[in-house]
């Protein structure tokens, strides 16, 4: 035995006692872990790697008789930029001027803010933003909020039948107010992947509930009648300097109310522009006097009494007709004896 080793003889037996302390400890709890606590922990590692979300179905179409759609529920894209964070100004305001044809002054301007959050477009659809969304990824700063928006493609032609839907998805006005429970989707939940870096991924397939969407409408409406409906009535307006015009063009062998139209009108698409006067369906929401159309009856009822023929001639009064001293009814055209 060396003189050097009986110098550190001490320490050398302390380290080892050390390191034979450690690893008993070290095998203890890996035992402890292995045995009295691997269920726990595998269900904890299993609800990290899942999470239940709740999913709304999306709200379902409404279309005319010949599946013209007239409401449905899209996509739609806002692109946005942190000009806290850095970016690529320049390439961010030669995408935009060239796919929108805007001066490229416009977007300097709103990126030359101090801002966390500049929108640089409103809710858009995929056809509209497809040349940005193709180099959104490779396009430094530029971010994407993705939404699910109600579009109305017809615009205005059938406004206050249809009605909107506002920004809560609740169904204003119209069909989308009258069947707004069985248009929107039910919200069910589903259980999602998450990667190692937080985010969802699909859905665990063959789970139970699925996403049920609102169920569609089709509605009697022909969109090509509604338009001669709708252009008539404007004419008609200009023509006689009315404030207001409503029509309806139905099928008399069954009754399907082909055309309903009330003019002015509106974009539902952007209905906040409009005055909520123009949202009312004038065609069934004001009450009107029969008028001329009421003679229908009454012609027939005379009929088919057998008090009458088709030959009687009645005398008109040449278009007056004298009901109290003060009040005299008056024709739209005289006339004497008619049939």
């Amino acid at each position: 035995m060396t003189r050097l080793y009986s110098f550190y003889q001490i320490r050398v037996r302390f380290i080892s006692a050390l390191f034979f302390i450690c690893s008993v400890a070290i095998l203890g709890k890996m035992l402890y872990i292995q045995s009295f606590q691997a269920s726990n922990l595998r269900q904890t590692t299993l609800d990290a790697g899942f999470t239940e979300r709740s999913v709304k179905g999306h709200r379902g179409q409404i279309s005319d008789r010949n599946g013209q759609v007239l409401a449905e529920t899209i996509k739609t894209y806002t692109f946005w930029v942190n000009t806290q964070n850095e970016f690529d100004k320049n390439a961010i305001v030669s995408l935009f001027s060239e796919t929108f044809n805007q001066s490229a002054d416009t977007y300097q301007q709103l990126l030359s803010k101090r801002k966390i959050y500049i929108p640089l477009t409103k809710a858009l659809n995929r056809s509209q933003c497809l040349p940005i969304l193709d180099k959104l990824k490779e396009t430094k700063g530029l971010h994407c909020d993705v939404s699910a928006n109600r579009h109305y493609p017809l615009h205005n032609l059938v406004s206050q039948v249809v009605g909107y839907v506002d920004l809560d998805q609740k169904g204003q006005f119209g069909i989308e107010r009258q069947f707004d429970p069985i248009l929107n989707g039910k919200t069910s939940n589903l259980i999602f992947n998450r990667s190692a870096n937080g985010r969802l991924r699909k859905a665990i397939v063959n789970q139970h509930p699925t996403v049920d969407n609102g169920a569609d409408i089709q509605l009697t409406i022909d969109a090509n009648i509604q338009t001669i409906l709708l252009d008539a009535l404007k004419q008609g307006m200009k023509r006689s300097g009315a404030l207001t015009a409503n029509g309806v063009i139905l099928n008399p062998f069954t009754g399907d109310i082909l055309a309903m139209a009330s003019v002015p009108d509106f974009d539902p698409n952007n209905y906040w522009s409009h005055d909520v006067s123009t949202f009312l369906n004038r065609t069934i929401s004001d009450s009107y006097e029969p008028g001329s159309t009421f003679k229908l009856i009454s012609m027939t009822a005379a009929l088919e009494s057998g008090s009458f023929t088709s030959e009687d001639e009645f005398f008109c009064e040449n278009g007056e007709y004298q009901i109290l001293p003060s009040k005299i009814i008056h024709d739209h055209e005289p006339h004497g004896n008619l049939s």
